[in-house]
């Protein structure tokens, strides 16, 4: 599995439509937002041919202004077990904390320091 951190700029007008329409993806999700249109998204994909469409599928969204990669995982740890019937198993793998993420580290607090907000 890939995991990508996502710096995202959209029109502040379109700010709640566009939310919605990330999160209606399914394999996206809106981690933090400013006022201003500034958002922290972060999205899966099973290899980085699949992370590179879904990121383009991303940038041409309507309102979407901008959307760049500023982080990105090769998930290989042998104690995640992906379950397709839940598509949030991945996102909550990256919120965990000590033993459960790669590292130790919890990923998207890493994230929220990097974009400053």
């Amino acid at each position: 599995m890939n995991v990508s951190g996502l710096a995202v700029g959209v029109d502040p007008a379109r700010m709640e439509s566009i939310r919605a329409e990330i999160t209606a993806l399914g394999w996206a999700e809106v981690h933090a937002h400013t006022p201003e249109g500034r958002m922290v998204v972060v999205l899966e994909g099973a290899d980085t041919r699949e992370v590179t469409e879904r990121l383009k599928q991303l940038q041409e969204l309507p309102g979407v202004l901008s959307a760049q990669v500023v982080m990105h995982v090769f998930e290989d740890d042998p104690d995640f077990t992906p379950r397709p019937d839940d598509p949030n198993a991945g996102l909550e793998y990256l919120n965990a904390e000590g033993e459960m993420a790669p590292g130790g580290h919890n990923h998207y607090q890493s994230l929220k320091r990097q974009s400053n907000f």
